[in-house]
């Protein structure tokens, strides 16, 4: 399967460095070598990942305290065998901004459907609790049936 993946949302604030450091924790726990990252499709540089998102990717094994946003542009994406967004409007969104061949949801490449992870950017702790579970399922589920 994919050896580099790129998870992409709106903000690269919450969810996608949520999915990035959750499967890189997964991997290394398992002696997989991938390389993960994530952007955004409208990153601001600036802001700070919220507390609540720290707290819920450290729940599942990730840390994003560190997190730095990013723009999705071509240069990024060309690094990366799949692109694997946050739901399906985003995957339409990436598709505006770059040219790739495998842009993909993450309910799609965890073979679960219409799986399209809500947004809980200025939302409560338990929002990013709900995402954060979401993104751990589908990636536990991906890693089970792609990588071991």
């Amino acid at each position: 399967m994919f050896r580099s993946i790129l998870f992409v949302c709106i903000g690269n604030l919450c969810r996608s460095p949520t999915a990035e450091a959750i499967f890189k924790s997964m991997c290394e726990k398992r002696g997989i070598n991938l390389r993960v990252s994530s952007a955004g499709t409208n990153a601001c540089s600036s802001l700070r990942v919220p507390e609540e998102a720290i707290e819920a990717a450290r729940i599942y094994g990730g840390d994003i305290s560190n997190h730095t946003p990013r723009q999705l542009d071509e240069e990024i994406a060309s690094r990366y065998e799949a692109i694997i967004a946050m739901s399906g409007d985003i995957a339409k969104k990436v598709e505006e901004i770059v040219n790739h061949d495998v842009i993909i949801t993450l309910g799609d490449f965890a073979r679960m459907g219409d799986w399209d992870i809500p947004d809980p950017w200025k939302k409560s702790f338990e929002d990013h609790l709900r995402s954060a579970r979401m993104i751990n399922i589908a990636l536990e589920k991906a890693l089970q049936r792609y990588y071991l």
